[in-house]
């Protein structure tokens, strides 16, 4: 599956209102992030018993804890992102300000950067969690078959 943010390895210059676009979406992305984390963590809470009764605990744990971070690392990125989505006065305004507007810009590219790695890796750890959950999942319906 292709992820819809470049990594970008030179510095790309973008219009005003592609960058306003572009935090606008992240944004959305990491409320919707931020969403599904709940969720995820309401799963954990459900399934407790069976997931710590397994043989995986460490494996389990080891994910609750990229869970936790993955949370505290999506509230400072869209914190970041605000905050950036804020200063897009400095290149709305008449003024120029070229130093300014060029660390903007490339503000803007290491946010891309950061976010598309972030959701990489908040994307494997929805799958440890899913495969997780999908096991216990198997083996509970086994043992009701066993009945």
């Amino acid at each position: 599956m292709k992820s819809k943010y470049n990594q970008v390895n030179y510095v790309e210059w973008r219009s005003t209102g592609e960058m306003h676009s572009n935090t606008v979406e992240w944004l959305s992305d990491l409320d919707f992030v931020k969403v599904e984390q709940g969720f995820l963590e309401e799963l954990i809470k459900e399934n407790t018993l069976n997931l710590i009764s397994g043989d995986a605990f460490a494996k389990i744990k080891a994910t609750v804890i990229k869970l936790s971070k993955s949370i505290e690392k999506a509230n400072a990125l869209a914190s970041r992102v605000q905050i950036h989505s804020n200063e897009l006065e400095i290149l709305v305004d008449e003024v120029k300000q070229e130093k300014k507007e060029q660390l903007f810009k490339q503000e803007h590219n290491l946010l891309n950067a950061e976010i598309f790695i972030f959701l990489n890796k908040y994307k494997d750890i929805k799958n440890e969690i899913f495969e997780l959950i999908k096991n216990i999942m198997k083996i509970n319906k086994q043992k009701r078959l066993l009945k």
